[in-house]
């Protein structure tokens, strides 16, 4: 669907994301982890959906004490930097994905 301020954008990420997915989440953000992705691609949004909104856009569950019981503080960073490559889509920078070493989309 084609955004308002120009290109297309990704599709929303339907669910939160799972224990699981902010567990792997916090382990991709120790280690800076950015997704390089496009917005017509099916294989990047089974993957932004299986790791949920948390990971992605920050959130309640993005940001949890230091220990696993910790209630989740309120707010917090995304946990993985998703950068759009087609330079069709929302906010791309197709530059960032060739750095990258991302496919040209």
């Amino acid at each position: 669907q084609a955004a308002a301020a120009g290109g297309f954008s990704i599709p929303e990420i339907r669910s939160r994301s799972s224990e699981r997915a902010l567990k792997v989440g916090r382990a991709l953000a120790e280690r800076r982890a950015i997704m390089f992705g496009a917005y017509w691609c099916p294989y990047c949004d089974q993957e932004r959906q299986d790791l949920g909104r948390e990971v992605f856009e920050g959130g309640a569950g993005a940001a949890r004490g230091p220990f696993p019981w910790s209630a989740p503080r309120q707010g917090g960073p995304a946990m993985v930097r998703y950068v759009e490559c087609d330079a069709r889509g929302a906010g791309a920078q197709p530059e960032l994905c060739r750095q990258g070493g991302a496919p040209p989309a």
